[in-house]
């Protein structure tokens, strides 16, 4: 028969589950993780809504341009 009151417990949050942040930092791998995902969409995002409205934008974009080298 072992004694295996020298073992201790891994740390638990107050709902009694194994507080990963403490463990193995899992939790701020998830974060970084969503952080970058959010990123992507908002870039995914951005790429989509220049492709939509590219008909008004780059027509102004081109004004604004040859107005600038006409100028100098």
């Amino acid at each position: 028969m072992s004694d295996d009151s020298h073992v201790s417990e891994p740390p638990t949050n107050e709902f009694g589950c194994y507080d990963c942040e403490i463990i193995a930092g899992e939790s701020y791998v998830m974060d970084d993780f969503m952080g970058l995902m959010s990123l992507v969409f908002l870039g995914v995002l951005a790429i989509i809504t220049l492709f939509f409205f590219r008909d008004r934008f780059l027509p102004a974009i081109r004004r604004r341009l040859d107005a600038e080298d006409k100028s100098e």
